[in-house]
């Protein structure tokens, strides 16, 4: 079997301790610019791609939905969608999660582009990875919550089908919901996966019921929201969820910042506890977005 995940060896040759990466996130370029693409599209991936130096290495985020089972194949369909609900070209509003993946094959958005299927975006990000002899770590995050068993199996028959797939792309899963990371490890209990943790969760103190998860030595790192880290009516939440952390010998990474003094603050957070930062993911492709370093 051709296993395109990381291990956790891997892990930390991706994700360099002291050298905080940069990361690409939702695979767009400029989310306020009107002429980029959509976040999630297909052309996102050929701007972002062919805009980057050649065989560079590089990280991408993406957000993976589960389509409710088709009358007509009796499947369930993984595909890439940030929200659960959006509206199309006409305005109107429909829930992805509720739609089966025959009809959101149909969805017009704007430019003409397509809501993609999840095979599809992974073959599209292999082709322009080849092309331009990128190496891409794709972090998958599982949105939906029974989604990662279907993740699992989609992306190890694009390995074995695909020649030279996983000397092109290495997967990394992630997920707020712990069920997904939990079907994970029942596949895969030596690789690494990464559990995210937002701002309602530090805030409720809900967070702790991922703890079991946070203690095993193959979830080296935790994703954070950055709401949670910079609000100041979270301060001593944050303050105390970066304390375990720190506790648990992990590091993190942090989503989404769009401005350098963001970034400066949660590098002194992190440094003061001596929390290594893998990452940070920013919704801008300017100024934070940057290539890691040349590919081996």
């Amino acid at each position: 079997m051709v296993n395109p995940f990381l291990t956790t060896e891997e892990f930390h040759t991706w994700f360099l301790k002291d050298k905080t990466q940069i990361i690409s996130h939702r695979i767009h370029l400029q989310k306020s610019a009107p002429s980029s693409p959509l976040e999630n599209s297909i052309e996102s991936i050929r701007h972002l791609f062919k805009s980057l130096p050649r065989e560079s290495r590089i990280i991408l985020e993406t957000d993976v939905r589960k389509a409710i089972q088709s009358q007509y194949s009796f499947e369930y369909g993984i595909f890439i969608s940030h929200d659960a609900v959006i509206k199309d070209i006409d305005g109107y509003q429909i829930d992805l999660e509720k739609s089966e993946i025959e009809d959101i094959r149909e969805i017009t958005l704007k430019n003409d582009e397509k809501i993609p299927i999840y095979s599809n975006f992974m073959e599209e990000i292999y082709i322009n990875a080849k092309t331009y002899k990128h190496k891409v770590l794709v972090n998958v995050e599982a949105k939906t919550e029974d989604c990662m068993q279907d993740i699992v199996e989609d992306n190890l028959k694009l390995a074995s089908t695909i020649p030279g797939y996983t000397r092109y792309i290495r997967l990394l899963p992630s997920s707020f919901n712990l069920l997904n990371v939990i079907d994970f490890h029942l596949n895969f209990p030596d690789h690494p996966s990464m559990i995210l943790i937002d701002d309602h969760e530090i805030k409720t103190g809900t967070w702790k019921e991922k703890q079991k998860v946070l203690n095993l030595p193959n979830t080296p790192a935790i994703g954070l929201s950055v709401n949670a880290l910079m609000s100041k009516d979270l301060a001593p939440k944050t303050d105390e969820i970066l304390s375990q952390i720190s506790a648990l010998n992990k590091g993190i990474t942090v989503f989404t910042v769009n401005d350098i003094e963001t970034y400066n603050t949660i590098k002194r957070k992190c440094s003061a506890l001596n929390i290594p930062l893998y990452g940070i993911f920013s919704d801008e492709y300017h100024p934070l977005l940057t290539h890691t370093h040349a590919a081996d």
